[in-house]
């Protein structure tokens, strides 16, 4: 997995608050069914059926979802600090 565009921008000081109006498509994080190995077969083998549909985040999943949400916490804290100047 690798960066989003959005953690690109941040992370080479590109300002994303100069326009107003933005739409922002942040993805939650690695998804058990998404790698493979003994964690996803222990997970899939107990799992009930209807649950396979929405698997829960990896360890990696969690970390990269915090991470995003610190990303767009920052983001929103300087649009609003311009805002205000």
């Amino acid at each position: 997995p690798g960066l989003s565009s959005f953690s690109l921008a941040s992370q080479s000081g590109l300002d994303l608050t100069l326009n107003p109006k933005q739409l922002w498509l942040i993805r939650h994080g690695e998804r058990m069914d998404e790698v493979r190995g003994k964690p996803y077969q222990q997970w899939k083998h107990n799992s009930p059926k209807e649950r396979l549909f929405d698997p829960p985040l990896t360890v990696n999943g969690f970390k990269q979802a915090l991470q995003r949400g610190k990303l767009l916490s920052a983001q929103l804290r300087k649009f609003k600090n311009k805002k205000n100047s």
